[in-house]
């Protein structure tokens, strides 16, 4: 709640009222709730909003990232730090007969 109303003060320069925090956790659980089950519905495939906007996202991330360091040594670094973060289980596929 402190970080919504944080966002909100930050955005309309002065701090929220207590309709305005309620409606604001309310639309905060709602979005908790409701997002992955639009995901397991599918309802993000083949949408060109959703698209655009995954793209945005990509294209601030990759702004963000551009003056990382992206050397071999530096990935490597990355890795030693914390390998069991990238290890991938063995996977086994059956099919019966």
């Amino acid at each position: 709640m402190t970080q919504l109303a944080a966002n909100f003060q930050r955005s309309r320069m002065r701090q929220p009222t207590r309709d305005e925090i309620d409606a604001m956790v309310d639309s905060h659980v709602r979005e908790e709730i409701f997002y992955p089950e639009a995901m397991a519905m599918g309802l993000d495939q083949n949408d060109p909003m959703v698209r655009r906007r995954m793209r945005m996202k990509l294209e601030f991330m990759l702004e963000d990232l551009s003056g990382q360091d992206a050397s071999e040594a530096a990935l490597r670094e990355f890795l030693q730090q914390d390998p069991d973060r990238f290890r991938e289980e063995a996977k086994v596929s059956l099919q019966q007969v």
